[in-house]
């Protein structure tokens, strides 16, 4: 039950962040939010694939990459 509870919270509190909101900050977050659907259903072909991933570098590959010399900026 709190499984449902918590995040139904959670949805109120921003239904109600929605609700006050300027006339001006609803029809520029729909239109960012239709630009948005726009490019997925390009990026899927008319989700027809499934779209792209982020990919992460673990911490083992984050260890390989160069560090600047933060130093040789500044002498």
């Amino acid at each position: 039950m709190l499984y449902l509870l918590i995040p139904l919270i959670g949805a109120l509190l921003d239904f109600g962040l929605f609700i006050n909101l300027d006339k001006n900050a609803k029809i520029l977050g729909c239109i960012w939010a239709a630009i948005g659907l726009i490019y997925l259903v390009f990026l899927t072909k008319g989700f027809k694939q499934e779209p792209p991933e982020m990919e992460f570098e673990s911490a083992e590959n984050a260890a390989e990459v160069p560090l600047v010399n933060i130093e040789k900026h500044f002498i």
